[in-house]
């Protein structure tokens, strides 16, 4: 059943529908706490199937680290944010708090890469 090729078509579905949530604006209309609750539900799944299945932990075992620190080299995306918001397009909540934060994870996951 945990075969690699069914983690990674199960990985390609949530990424579809992920995708077409978030292009939808679908997400955007969720009132709070809502969005909270569905990342919290989705870490404790994650934790779950971990704990349960040794097939899984084992595939996630597999995976190199580097792998999955160089995914937070994106958030150099932070700089766009800044750019954005000089240009009165985003709101300062959003484009300096978050942008500073991406900018800060993104170099420190250079940092431990290199």
């Amino acid at each position: 059943m945990w075969s690699s090729k069914n983690i990674i078509l199960g990985l390609f579905i949530w990424f579809l529908a992920a995708l077409f949530l978030g292009l939808s604006g679908k997400i955007s209309e969720i009132p709070f706490p809502y969005p909270q609750l569905i990342l919290l539900c989705l870490v404790a799944t994650q934790l779950l199937l971990f704990g349960l299945f040794i097939r899984f932990k084992g595939w996630i075992n597999w995976i190199n680290i580097k792998y999955l620190i160089a995914v937070h080299l994106s958030r150099f995306v932070g700089i766009y944010f800044l750019i954005l918001y000089s240009q009165n397009m985003l709101p300062y909540d959003f484009a300096v708090k978050g942008g500073i934060g991406d900018i800060i994870v993104a170099v420190l996951a250079l940092l431990i890469l290199f």
